[in-house]
């Protein structure tokens, strides 16, 4: 009755839901799946039940016709090859890899070459149209502003990005920091028709403001009403980084029961 699930997931509210499902592998006791480098899928097997057996196996399950491609053929020489020989520019046009061990290997060695290469992550970010360059990118500034924060004035511009996917990540990162400049905006975006834009805009803002930021929390989790658990939780959070007992009576005792529920 055990094996290895393959689902995929779709947006629901603030949260998601799972979608497409199926059993991948069954018939099997798996304490661990991983993708090997050369196309195939590794995982563990315990064998059988709870009691220690004295053995174990591994399986590797792949598609021959992609195993002996052309795409992991170049994963394996991008890899065993490494990063650090590589341009700034180059990096860069790895973010786009299809391979997400690729694109991080990528990420983590520019961001290591310090903040110097900010505007040009940034500027390369503007120019594409690919989702996952432009997420790499707010990646890479978001790993060097922990050695010069002032590269998450860089970030700010995302907040404004044509996909929610990585405005979500620009607002993620800018919590994170307490980052004060981009407190306006971050606040701008607690009233976005994407749900969980909504979500990140709210859980940080705490951090982001003072006290002047409670009255938008509130009118945040009074707009919702008690539809969403993850926007309630986004509007505690908020609420929780700037707020005083008086500040909490005055949640608890408020007549809508959403915004006294976030109090309680």
């Amino acid at each position: 009755s055990s094996g290895i699930h393959a689902f995929t997931v779709s947006p629901n509210g603030a949260s998601f839901f799972i979608d497409k499902y199926s059993r991948f592998v069954w018939d099997c006791l798996p304490t661990d799946v991983e993708f090997g480098v050369d196309g195939g899928l590794y995982f563990t097997d315990w064998v059988f039940g709870w009691d220690k057996t004295g053995q174990g196996r591994i399986y590797r399950v792949h598609n021959s016709q992609i195993s002996n491609g052309d795409q992991v053929a170049t994963v394996q020489a991008l890899l065993a090859k490494g990063m650090k020989g590589k341009t700034p520019a180059e990096l860069l046009t790895l973010f786009g890899n299809p391979d997400s061990r690729v694109r991080l290997d990528a990420q983590y060695e520019l961001a290591s070459r310090g903040p110097a290469k900010a505007r040009l992550v940034r500027d390369f970010a503007v120019a594409s149209v690919n989702r996952l360059v432009r997420l790499h990118c707010v990646w890479t500034l978001g790993q060097m502003a922990w050695q010069d924060r002032s590269v998450l004035d860089l970030v700010i511009p995302f907040l404004d990005d044509g996909d929610p996917i990585v405005t979500r990540q620009a607002l993620r990162i800018l919590g994170e920091f307490g980052w004060k400049n981009s407190y306006s905006k971050v606040a701008d975006h607690l009233t976005s028709e994407d749900p969980q834009i909504r979500f990140y805009a709210a859980l940080n803002l705490g951090r982001l403001g003072g006290p002047e930021a409670e009255p938008l929390l509130k009118r945040f989790a009074k707009s919702f009403g008690r539809t969403d658990p993850y926007l309630r939780h986004a509007a505690v959070e908020g609420l929780q980084a700037i707020g005083t007992e008086a500040i909490v009576d005055d949640w608890i005792s408020n007549d809508s029961p959403a915004v006294r529920e976030a109090g309680v």
